[in-house]
């Protein structure tokens, strides 16, 4: 029987899976079961062997994270050395709360704005520096929820509680006798109840001192009414959309016309507010409009447009935003500064030309010329003849 099933075995047709299909019962030949690897993710990044191929000295590849540089100045010396891919592997972190906080202001306009300055990611991580390395989530937020402007000097890395004790709507009261800030989680927190109840508080009435204790007490309203008022913030008023100023400045330009807008044209117009920075959109689209043979002027003579059209359109707007902005700083007399528009500077004065000394011409001195001898008269020369003769 042996023999009969080595034979077998020989003239068996030989399975060319055999050697990648193993039962889970079965061993290989050096005794060790296969090993099932299965189906794997692919990783976003390439695993970092520690030989420098995926790390700070291929600055150019295409893909591998890239080890930022050590120390408090790293990021500048990244900053100056890194191409700008290599830049964002490096900061992964910063660069997503840069790219989600500036495609925030290009979605609201109207609430929000986004520095010139910062327009580069480079520029932004060498003026805002790299989040705190404690392990903890951070992102960009602004330090006045009032400004709704991101920029230099405007901004901070912060975490979630952080974020949420500044937002608009946080009740903070301060202890008028302790000095401690109270909002509305860590009252909620205090007396045990849900961060509601603290709003709903606030919105029956509740004196700073009944917040602060968490209960209605006649005795604490009336010393309350001897603490100075605290200083109210108003709520920025929000401007109207990019459409309904684009309608208004063209119902003032034009009026008796219908200018309706598609779906299309409202968002030009929303590119076209992410594109005036510093500068208010509505009143740079308003002076566009209401000035537009001028616009289409130095549109022309700035950046060479031709087939400009004689009435405003949204396209030719977006198309030459720059053009759009100088018009409406020339008018109001400003220039983009740093981090915010600044008087133009005035022009100096001409001054009085000074006046040329006229220098006389040098006089040549030179030696009298010498008389010219006279020729001799008829008498003379008979009186030498005279003399001859004798």
């Amino acid at each position: 029987m042996e023999t009969a099933s080595i034979e077998a075995k020989k003239f068996s047709s030989p399975d060319k899976n055999a050697k990648k299909i193993a039962s889970p019962g079965r061993t290989l030949e050096n005794g060790k079961a296969p090993e099932n690897k299965g189906l794997q993710a692919a990783s976003a990044y390439p695993p970092d062997t520690g030989s420098g191929e995926n790390g700070k000295k291929d600055k150019g590849n295409g893909g591998g994270r890239v080890k930022p540089t050590p120390g408090p100045e790293g990021y500048k010396h990244d900053c100056a050395d890194m191409k700008a891919t290599p830049l964002t592997r490096a900061y992964p972190r910063e660069w997503n709360s840069w790219r989600n906080r500036k495609s925030k202001c290009t979605k609201f306009p109207e609430k929000y704005s986004w520095a010139l300055v910062w327009r580069v990611f480079r520029d932004f991580l060498l003026s805002q520096g790299p989040m705190p390395q404690d392990g903890k989530q951070y992102t960009l937020d602004r330090i006045d929820n009032a400004n709704g402007h991101y920029g230099p000097d405007l901004c901070r890395w912060a975490t979630k509680v952080e974020q949420n004790n500044n937002k608009g709507d946080n009740i903070k009261i301060v202890h008028p006798t302790t000095g401690v800030v109270f909002n509305s989680r860590k009252l909620a927190k205090k007396h045990r109840v849900k961060l509601a109840t603290i709003h709903k508080r606030s919105a029956q009435g509740y004196t700073d001192l009944e917040m602060i204790v968490g209960k209605r007490d006649p005795d604490l309203a009336s010393v309350n009414a001897t603490l100075p008022a605290p200083k109210i913030v108003t709520e920025p008023v929000l401007q109207p959309p990019m459409d309904v100023a684009w309608s208004q400045a063209m119902s003032a330009a034009y009026p008796g016309e219908a200018f309706d807008l598609t779906a299309a044209e409202k968002g030009m117009l929303k590119s076209f507010a992410a594109c005036c920075s510093l500068t208010p959109p509505r009143d740079v689209l308003d002076c566009a409009v209401r000035h537009w043979a001028s616009f289409v002027n130095k549109a022309k003579n700035d950046h060479g447009a031709y087939n400009t059209p004689s009435k405003p359109t949204p396209q030719f707007l977006l198309k030459y935003p720059r053009a759009a902005v100088n018009l409406w700083l020339d008018a109001n007399n400003l220039v983009i500064g740093k981090y915010d528009l600044i008087p133009k500077p005035k022009a100096p004065e001409p001054s009085e030309p000074v006046k040329k000394l006229s220098i006389p011409e040098p006089v040549r001195l030179t030696a009298p010329p010498e008389p010219k001898p006279k020729p001799p008269t008829l008498a003379e020369i008979m009186a030498v003849l005279n003399e001859d003769d004798e």
